[in-house]
């Protein structure tokens, strides 16, 4: 079964990726402050989504 591009990309992301999370040791804090950055983020593309309209002037 030949690979497409996609799978392929997906499958060498994963083979960088596993390294770094088996060697990285983050703290409690460290985690938490991430967290809050991605629950900010989400709440502003939550928040955009529903006031931005690319399609008006």
């Amino acid at each position: 079964m030949a690979l497409t591009m996609r799978q392929l990309r997906l499958r060498a992301v994963w083979l960088i990726v596993i390294p770094f999370l088996w060697f990285s040791s983050p703290s409690v804090n460290a985690l938490a402050v991430g967290m809050a950055f991605a629950a900010l983020g989400l709440f502003i593309r939550g928040w955009s989504a529903g006031t931005i309209h690319k399609d008006q002037e």
